[in-house]
């Protein structure tokens, strides 16, 4: 599939996971099909990273800068987010998520990924 740019991915982005780099890199061991930590038994997800990343400030009284990365899982996609700024305002970056990506199905964080992983392998991949 081909990278698109962040502009185009935020409306067609049908989760968002608010999750640190460690978490993302948690999630693959634990989900994706190339991951040798994937736990026995659980079956792997394509984990595939769209477009490198993006970063955009949010201003509330200063900045808050927020890093956004793409993933497509079983073909769907998937925006990790992350604040990365010493001020971070979540009810701030709720609403931002909320403008930003209208398409999105569900917002969770990374505690929550199973959700996601349960619906994708419900409902089948998208290619």
């Amino acid at each position: 599939m081909p990278l698109i740019k962040a502009e185009e991915a935020c409306p067609l982005t049908e989760y968002v996971v608010r999750a640190t780099l460690f978490e993302q890199h948690c999630l693959w061991c634990h989900y994706a099909a190339a991951s040798a930590e994937r736990p026995a038994g659980l079956r792997g997800v394509s984990w595939n990273p769209e477009e490198p990343g993006w970063t955009t400030p949010i201003t509330l009284d200063g900045e808050m800068t927020v890093l956004v990365l793409w993933v497509r899982v079983e073909g769907r996609l998937v925006a990790f987010v992350e604040p990365w700024s010493r001020k971070t305002d979540l009810d701030v970056l709720e609403a931002w998520i909320k403008t930003t990506f209208p398409a999105t199905r569900k917002v969770l964080n990374a505690e929550n990924f199973s959700q996601i992983y349960t619906e994708v392998m419900r409902n089948g991949a998208v290619f």
